[in-house]
C-alpha cells in the first residue's frame, strides 16, 4: 500500500555527453537548435519587414528616407535609373539635375472611402520622398530624358562620347 503523504523518489537522470556538448553549439548555430532557427527567421523576417520593400509611406522616417528603392546602372553611353513608386501619380512626381546630381521628389496623397449598409471604411495614404543620386562628371544634362509607366520612373541622363577615351587595341612589337 502506498503512502499518499510521501513524495516520490527522484528518477535519476543522466544526460549523455554528446547531447550536453552540443547545448553550448545550439545558440551559436541556429541550424542546431530547431528554437533558436525560428528565432533566427523571425529576427530576420521582423527585420527585412522594415527594410526591404514592405516600406509605405506610413512608415517610420528612418525608413521613409530610403523609398523609393532605384535601380542605377551605368555604361559607355549613358547612365539610367530606375524608381518604383507605386501609388504616386505622374502630375506629383519632380525630376531635376542640379550640381551633379540627379534629385527624384515626390508626393503620394491617397484617401479612399468604401460604405456599407452598417460600415464605413476610410484608408489614408500620405507622405514625401527625395532620392538623390550622384552622377558621372561626364553626363550631358541637356539631354536627359524621363519617363513614367505603370509606377516605374525612369531616368536617362547620356554621357559625353569621348573619341581619346574609346577602348583600342595596341600592337605589340617584338624587339
Amino acid at each position: 500500500m502506498r503512502d499518499e503523504n510521501v513524495a516520490p523518489a527522484a528518477v535519476p537522470t543522466k544526460v549523455p555527453p554528446a547531447a550536453s556538448a552540443r547545448a553550448p553549439l545550439a545558440r551559436a548555430y541556429p541550424g542546431e537548435d530547431p528554437f533558436a532557427l525560428m528565432q533566427d527567421r523571425m529576427d530576420r523576417m521582423f527585420r527585412d519587414f522594415f527594410r526591404e520593400g514592405w516600406i509605405t509611406p506610413t512608415a517610420p522616417a528612418a525608413v521613409w528616407k530610403e523609398w523609393p528603392r532605384v535601380d542605377v546602372s551605368c555604361d559607355a553611353e549613358s547612365v539610367r535609373v530606375a524608381a518604383e513608386i507605386p501609388g504616386v501619380a505622374e502630375k506629383d512626381v519632380k525630376v531635376e539635375i542640379d550640381q551633379g546630381r540627379l534629385v527624384l521628389t515626390g508626393e503620394k496623397n491617397d484617401e479612399k472611402e468604401e460604405k456599407g449598409r452598417n460600415w464605413t471604411r476610410r484608408e489614408r495614404s500620405f507622405g514625401s520622398f527625395e532620392r538623390v543620386i550622384l552622377l558621372p562628371d561626364d553626363v550631358v544634362t541637356d539631354k536627359a530624358e524621363a519617363s513614367f509607366s505603370k509606377g516605374v520612373l525612369t531616368v536617362v541622363v547620356p554621357r559625353k562620347v569621348d573619341e581619346k577615351n574609346k577602348p583600342r587595341a595596341i600592337p605589340v612589337k617584338s624587339s
